[in-house]
């Protein structure tokens, strides 16, 4: 049996305006539960058309607890979650959702599952590209933390936090431009540090065991663990390409602007040619990033001794 539900205006009457990752988006929904759910990206209201999120709550619909599957054709993308359903609508900018009551109250679903997928999926058509990496700040100067899987991001970033790096993201950045500049946001997600983390810093037990969609089981970490305040939005200056070997010195080399691009464009969904005007915006956004002051960063030890090599590196 089919079940058809209508997303009309009529049957959404709750509005509201939202900021997210630096991104305009107005959300029309038929539950408190949602707006309680995304309560944490409430803005004022805006003149300026804004991205379209819609949100119809079921409360027939059973609690699902599956892992999300992607389908996806032209201009359109569809996720479902069991019997939860989100449809990505590319070129008129707009999700539409049917979700359970439970999904619909689930706080972290909303921030930690479906608006890393929404800005993922969309975000170069809505002014920001996700790059791969970690962003902090030390007075003021924004670095971006980047490299292959596995090579010690995110526990790097915590070294960094740990050291006094004001902190915006460890997994994933959204780069926007504004009046001229590279702009640096995040969603304000927690640190996700794998379990070999334990051993460089403390009390890392004590904290959640979570499981992500990648398949990887990493705490759950908020930065405040780390002593270290967290930013809204941060400029970038330098980018940090990190290689970690079993010996040797720390040594940073000069990296070329096409060595960036290639790097952040192999890991990148290609554009079908109806939304090349994404890919274009993309570009854009990486040449920008391949402007930076970019560094090769390799070094062996603890993170702690690397964090301290980068700080030293910056206030040259």
């Amino acid at each position: 049996m089919i079940k058809v539900h209508s997303l009309i205006r009529s049957n959404l009457p709750l509005r509201e305006n939202l900021e997210i990752a630096g991104t305009p988006w107005s959300l029309a929904t038929n539950s408190e539960k949602v707006l309680r759910g995304l309560h944490r990206w409430k803005a004022p209201d805006r003149k300026r058309q804004s991205f379209s999120l819609r949100v119809l709550v079921d409360e027939r619909m059973p609690r699902a607890e599956a892992t999300p599957i992607y389908r996806g054709m032209d201009h359109v993308v569809f996720a479902t979650f069991g019997s939860e359903f989100f449809g990505f609508d590319l070129l008129r900018k707009e999700i539409t959702a049917v979700v359970s009551s439970h999904i619909a109250s689930d706080e972290r679903f909303w921030n930690r599952v479906i608006l890393p997928i929404a800005i993922g999926v969309m975000g170069c058509f809505l002014g920001v590209v996700p790059l791969h990496s970690a962003c902090l700040e030390w007075n003021g100067i924004g670095v971006l933390i980047a490299g292959v899987s596995g090579a010690g991001k995110s526990t790097l970033a915590a070294a960094l936090a740990s050291a006094g790096f004001a902190f915006l993201s460890d997994d994933w950045t959204y780069l926007s431009e504004q009046e001229g500049q590279l702009i640096a946001c995040a969603l304000g997600v927690p640190f996700k540090l794998l379990p070999d983390a334990a051993r460089f810093f403390g009390g890392l037990p004590d904290h959640q065991v979570t499981g992500w969609m990648n398949g990887e089981i990493a705490y759950e970490v908020d930065p405040v663990h780390f002593a270290t305040r967290s930013i809204a939005t941060a400029v970038p200056r330098h980018l940090f390409m990190v290689e970690r070997r079993s010996f040797g010195r720390s040594e940073f080399h000069k990296i070329a602007p096409d060595v960036v691009r290639d790097f952040f464009e192999q890991s990148s969904e290609p554009f079908p040619d109806a939304l090349k005007h994404g890919g274009e915006f993309r570009s854009a956004i990486l040449d920008r990033v391949a402007g930076l002051e970019c560094w090769r960063f390799s070094y062996s030890g603890s993170p702690h001794d690397a964090a301290a090599c980068i700080r030293n590196f910056i206030e040259q």
